[in-house]
């Protein structure tokens, strides 16, 4: 019989194989629960990004000192709740709101100018890369209607400038850009 281990997490079970169980039980041993909270510029940026919030660059910034950032009204009770847990203290100004640790202030100012699908379009050109590579790592496993969108792209940039649109892109194919996540081929300004 095979010996299949589980987890259990509000109303799902997850199966897992003695092989990803043993992956699992060493990612455990191998962390370190007293380790501190993010506190510096670079840790907090990173902090937010892996816990997807909205939220873009604002003014004001002084890499390690104010990290100054838009947030979409929809995840400003989130970022609340991190700066809370991570022991920051927050004040109010207005509709400002400031997080400060000894290290590092975060001024947060609630983006009333894009809706949430902007967000959504704004990660996935976070994960932008060479449209060539895209091509060559995936190769045949990228499915047919992904394809025909690349294709639609790259043919209307094509046949805009064979009618003599003057378009101020790139035309160099190795230096397209690609975004798998908003499905978009990105041709670079020339």
């Amino acid at each position: 019989m095979w010996r299949r281990y589980h987890f259990h997490y509000r109303n799902y079970k997850l199966l897992i194989d003695p092989a990803e169980f043993r992956q699992i039980a060493q990612l455990f041993k191998s962390l370190d629960v007293d380790s501190p909270y993010a506190a510096t510029y670079d840790e907090v940026l990173e902090l937010l990004e892996d816990n997807e919030v909205d939220f873009m660059l604002g003014a004001g910034n002084v890499p390690g000192e104010i990290l100054s950032i838009l947030v979409a009204q929809h995840h400003i009770p989130k970022i609340r709740d991190i700066f809370n847990y991570i022991g920051f203290t927050q004040e109010m100004q207005g509709e400002e709101r400031r997080y400060i640790s000894t290290r590092l202030t975060v001024v947060a100012n609630i983006d009333k100018l894009r809706p949430a699908l902007d967000y959504k379009r704004l990660r996935g050109f976070k994960q932008a890369g060479r449209l060539e590579d895209f091509l060559s790592r995936n190769g045949t496993d990228i499915d047919s209607d992904e394809l025909n969108r690349i294709k639609c792209q790259v043919l209307d940039l094509y046949f805009a400038l064979k009618s003599g649109k003057k378009l101020n892109v790139e035309t160099d194919q190795q230096l397209w850009l690609y975004a798998p996540a908003n499905n978009q081929v990105i041709f670079p300004y020339s």
